[in-house]
């Protein structure tokens, strides 16, 4: 997997998910802690976040990061 790039989880990873998880669960539409560990660090490395899990594919989530 060649294509794939390797990076060293940080705080702010974790800060934007439990951002990110805030924002989802007052708009009712709340994810799991691992979904949100990915999509926060999805969104803390300014990455485009690509899963076939359609938890990620309601309209709150996609204002909040690039899905």
């Amino acid at each position: 997997m060649s294509w794939v790039d390797e990076v060293d989880e940080t705080a702010s990873m974790a800060r934007r998910a439990a951002d990110l998880q805030h924002t989802l669960n007052a708009a009712g539409s709340p994810l799991t802690a691992r979904d949100a560990y990915v999509a926060g660090a999805a969104a803390r490395l300014d990455e485009t976040l690509v899963a076939s899990d359609t938890d990620f594919d309601v309209p709150v989530v996609k204002e909040e990061i690039d899905v």
